[in-house]
């Protein structure tokens, strides 16, 4: 039972956190990582490392075919822009006994289109930031403009006035505006089963973020967070672990921003704090186990994550 990790990049906590899964159910499989850049960090903290071809060159007979030869049996994708590619190919994977950590193709779509999110949230009476694709249609002091596929903080204007919104959605492919909303960021880290149950949450304060990234997080207890992340991600093509992102103003009023239907860069708290989700994952493609909301025992105490830079020393010549 080899696992394959997509996109590995200095993914080195996630990998870390990937391997322990793994030797915890088979102490002899291994774990591989892959990336088109030869010289990613990464390929340091995995056992086998695969330099691919980018994306678009990569046909899936041929990433079936690397499978087969080394008896890899899940792969994790990690990074937004080969989620629909796995997603897609997931059922042909399937059939070569090749199982994927992703949601449903449509969920994958719909996730990445900021504006069909705003609907899709808006239409289940879910708390959601007013979104529109002309300015004209929303009326704020301040504007947030962003790209309506885009991913992280780049290209986006943050709490900009009327005519610096219109000026930065000039520079966007697909722009989007949205009233700027003050408040607390969190994260809701979710795992989803087979049977699209939300198995458990772990809602995290966002407290220094770079570049979009939570450098320190704290588990916290946020029931109304928490409930409002189960209906969303309930029976809604979700497959895996998912992160949710939301914020609360001094009033008390919450609303979702985006969801990455995949493991986030501060999640590792998660699984501390007692989201299991890559043991849960591999359980359930790997060993046909059952996992329901009673594998879930929530860790006591706010956690907290901070992420820094480590050295590693090798010898010349090693891996």
């Amino acid at each position: 039972m080899n696992v394959l990790v997509t996109s590995i990049s200095k993914k080195i906590p996630l990998l870390q956190a990937v391997k322990k899964a793994v030797l915890s159910i088979d102490s002899d499989s291994k774990l591989f990582g892959c990336d088109v850049n030869s010289n990613t960090i990464g390929r340091h903290f995995v056992d086998v490392f695969w330099q691919v071809p980018f994306l678009k060159d990569l046909s899936i007979d041929y990433l079936i075919q690397y499978c087969q030869q080394h008896d890899i049996r899940a792969i994790i994708p990690t990074r937004d822009g080969e989620l629909s590619y796995f997603a897609a190919y997931k059922q042909r994977l399937e059939e070569n006994n090749i199982h994927v950590m992703i949601s449903s193709l449509d969920t994958i779509t719909k996730m990445r289109d900021k504006w069909a999110f705003f609907h899709d949230l808006r239409e289940r009476h879910l708390p959601v930031i007013e979104t529109a694709v002309d300015i004209e249609d929303i009326q704020a002091a301040y504007y947030v403009v962003k790209d309506r596929y885009g991913s992280g903080s780049m290209n986006m204007g943050l709490r900009v006035d009327r005519d610096t919104a219109k000026e930065i959605a000039e520079e966007l492919e697909h722009p989007i505006f949205q009233p700027y909303f003050q408040g607390k960021e969190f994260t809701i880290d979710m795992y989803v089963n087979k049977h699209q149950e939300v198995v458990g949450t772990v809602v995290r304060s966002r407290d220094y973020v770079v570049q979009g990234e939570s450098q320190m997080s704290t588990v916290t207890e946020h029931p109304v967070l928490a409930e409002a992340a189960k209906r969303f991600s309930g029976k809604n093509g979700f497959y895996g672990h998912i992160v949710l992102q939301a914020l609360e103003n001094s009033e008390g009023e919450i609303a979702f921003i985006e969801c990455n239907p995949r493991f986030g860069g501060a999640s590792t708290l998660s699984i501390a704090a007692g989201l299991d989700s890559f043991y849960w994952f591999l359980q359930e493609v790997i060993c046909g186990q059952e996992i329901t909301a009673l594998q879930f025992n929530p860790v006591k105490g706010e956690l907290q994550l901070i992420r820094y830079p480590q050295d590693l020393i090798l010898e010349k010549g090693g891996q």
